[in-house]
């Protein structure tokens, strides 16, 4: 699924949880967040939410276009090896 606004932040936490479920749950496993500007630590939440949402769904999830601070705000919450991206 790409996201349709340019910021993903606590006030819209509730709304993009439920488009991710909606997504999976038709088996579109790609965040892709090309165009989304500004993001707070919310957007670290859905991620895993969706990590975990689409595993149990027998699906891998692929996030496209990283959100900018989407990396720090990774660091900061020490899960860099959890978002590590993997090697061939």
């Amino acid at each position: 699924m790409k996201f349709e606004a340019a910021d993903i932040t606590f006030v819209d936490a509730t709304r993009v949880k439920k488009q991710i479920d909606r997504a999976l749950a038709g088996g579109d496993a790609v965040l892709d967040f090309e165009g989304v500007e500004h993001v707070d630590s919310t957007v670290v939440a859905l991620v895993l939410h969706a990590r975990r949402r689409a595993s149990s769904l027998g699906l891998v999830l692929d996030v496209r276009n990283e959100p900018a601070g989407f990396r720090e705000l990774v660091h900061v919450y020490g899960l860099d090896e959890m978002f590590a991206t993997p090697r061939a």
